[in-house]
């Protein structure tokens, strides 16, 4: 296949060459935080992260709740990272990135994404090997922590919260669980009651503003007007997903920001 051939007819006989579709840039991966000093808006979990980390005195279980959009997994997988982090300097929260679990939180996050069919014996089985020290088998090498990551964790069926609930009256030695939900009344009271609670809100306006117009800097899309960036916040609901999915588009489409697109094009992000 000819790289640098013209493909013909996209999209009613725009020309598009190879080159510039490989120019395309993904902001979603560009601006996703790796370090918790890039997070907009965490203040308050930030602080009790670098306490934590830097007390080596992670809480067995951690349920970091939100609505969609508001990082919740970004912020539990970050933890989690630091904590796994083989490099981490004593006394700093940041990973390294460059370690194995920083390089792939799949190695110890076996349980990561269990919905309702999962296999409530060997979750069990998985979550007992953890806490009684055996996070080694699970996940090679690792930092001070063997960190699980249980994305919304409601999902899980009504047996398998129940049996997870049991194991927090144990002994969790140098593991912990982090789980998500954007739906903690569907948990397990019990079981929420053993979690300790991060409730993530939208940050607010004026970080975001401040956060959209780097991207904009960064990426070339010409702001028309300075209202424009408040309205790209109003219309996304403050939620990070839904800026850079209304951002991509204006980059993508080489248009400038202006108030009006925003809002004509709010409904397809």
């Amino acid at each position: 296949m000819d790289r640098s051939s013209h493909f013909k007819d996209i999209g009613g006989g725009m020309k598009t060459s190879a080159s510039q579709v490989q120019e395309r840039i993904d902001l979603r991966k560009r601006f996703k935080p790796n370090r918790f000093s890039q997070l907009v808006g965490f203040s308050v979990p930030v602080k009790l992260a670098t306490r934590w980390l830097t007390t080596s005195s992670i809480p067995k279980g951690i349920l970091v709740s939100g609505d969609m959009g508001t990082g919740k997994s970004l912020f539990a997988h970050l933890l989690a990272k630091a904590a796994a982090c083989m490099n981490r300097p004593t006394g700093g929260i940041e990973p390294c990135g460059n370690c194995r679990p920083c390089e792939g939180l799949a190695v110890f996050s076996s349980l990561d994404r269990i919905g309702s069919d999962v296999d409530t014996d060997q979750f069990i089985r998985d979550v007992r090997s953890l806490r009684s020290g055996g996070g080694g088998n699970l996940f090679g090498d690792h930092g001070e922590w063997f960190p699980v990551v249980l994305d919304e964790i409601h999902e899980l069926p009504k047996q398998a919260q129940l049996r997870l609930r049991a194991e927090f009256d144990g002994d969790w030695c140098k593991s912990f669980l982090i789980a998500t939900s954007n739906h903690p009344e569907k948990i397990d009271e019990a079981l929420r009651d053993r979690l300790q609670s991060i409730h993530l809100l939208p940050p607010m306006r004026g970080d975001l503003v401040k956060w959209i117009t780097t991207i904009c800097k960064e990426v070339g899309i010409n702001v028309e007007c300075a209202d424009a960036m408040a309205v790209v916040v109003d219309v996304c609901g403050g939620r990070f997903r839904a800026i850079l999915n209304l951002l991509q588009q204006f980059h993508d489409l080489d248009m400038p920001l202006a108030a009006k697109a925003v809002r004509n094009h709010a409904g397809a992000a």
